[in-house]
């Protein structure tokens, strides 16, 4: 079974690997900043760890299934490694790009105005499977020197899946890789109060 990479900070990634600071920060750029999912394109990187990294690690957690483009809008579907399923939607307006992603498979809520709700509860995400669907969503996308903004308005609650969402706001922010400043990320809740308060304490303008 590989282990997924997409989870790890450069920190993370030099302990899980037991390498170089350096080498882990190319690592993490050429995923988070690249959108680069193949370790044999990594080419800064020793052949002997592309190799390692090939055999042993998953530079990817998702898959796509289906997108569907309009000129304003690009939904797209993923498939996750248990086959599970989650839905992320970029919207242009403009100079403006919005990235909405999903934190859940599904939602334990089942608030009744809500398809996802409805449809049951698989699992929560892990922080890279939410910190990806950014970036294969922007793989394609000529934003230049602008970053865009994230909302956490997809599938799932983000409260009820605290310790991740957090860490994939962390991994977005990362000046190795997307660089979103804190004020363009938005945590949509329906409520969840333990949640609201522990997020008040939080160190940042997220």
């Amino acid at each position: 079974m590989k282990t997924p990479i997409s989870d790890y900070d450069a920190k993370g990634m030099a302990e899980l690997l037991k390498i170089e600071p350096y080498k882990a920060r190319q690592i993490f750029r050429w995923l988070h900043n690249k959108h680069v999912f193949d370790f044999q394109a990594m080419t800064d990187l020793p052949k002997p760890l592309r190799e390692r990294l090939e055999a042993d690690y998953l530079p990817t957690q998702l898959q796509t299934i289906t997108t569907h483009q309009t000129p304003r809008t690009q939904k797209t579907l993923f498939r996750l490694q248990d086959g599970e399923t989650v839905e992320s939607v970029l919207i242009r307006d403009r100079e403006r790009v919005t990235i909405c992603v999903s934190s859940q498979a599904g939602c334990p809520l089942g608030c009744t105005f809500c398809a996802t709700g409805q449809s049951g509860f698989a699992r929560s995400l892990t922080p890279g499977e939410i910190a990806e669907q950014v970036l294969h969503l922007l793989a394609n996308e000529e934003l230049g020197d602008r970053t865009p903004n994230i909302v956490y308005m997809g599938m799932g609650e983000p409260f009820l899946n605290y310790n991740a969402v957090m860490a994939s706001i962390r991994l977005l922010m990362d000046s190795n890789g997307q660089g979103i400043g804190a004020r363009k990320i938005t945590i949509s809740t329906v409520g969840e109060v333990p949640g609201i308060e522990q997020f008040a304490k939080e160190d940042w303008q997220v």
